[in-house]
């Protein structure tokens, strides 16, 4: 039987190396090893958040039985769930900044008049 530490770094980490179109080194894991860390459905990030607001939210519904928190970091457990690289919340981040918060610059041309 063998060890699974005599086994490649590659092989161990699921990790497939092969040679790209210039002989250079390409991971196919995850995106080339350029990808953001995903756990579950959520980035790293918001997992941060969600444990972060949790702890707050605990603590708070145990000192002052304040509840309001707690749906908040519910909430944003539910919009920031990930289905092929995008959220909800993105989705409402983008719409809010096009229609609200980032002007909107047109240009007209006066089109010249026929038989002119």
């Amino acid at each position: 039987m063998q060890c699974s530490l005599r086994l490649p770094l590659q092989k161990r980490l699921g990790v497939q190396l092969s040679k790209g179109v210039d002989g250079v080194k390409e991971y196919m894991y995850p995106d080339n090893l350029k990808g953001k860390p995903i756990l579950w459905l959520w980035y790293l990030r918001d997992i941060g958040i969600l444990g972060v607001g949790a702890i707050i939210s605990v603590i708070l519904i145990t000192t002052t039985s304040f509840y309001l928190p707690l749906a908040f970091v519910a909430v944003y457990g539910f919009l920031s769930i990930r289905t092929d690289d995008v959220s909800i919340l993105d989705f409402i981040i983008y719409a809010c900044n096009y229609f609200v918060f980032k002007q909107q610059y047109f240009v007209w041309e006066k089109e010249p008049l026929k038989g002119d």
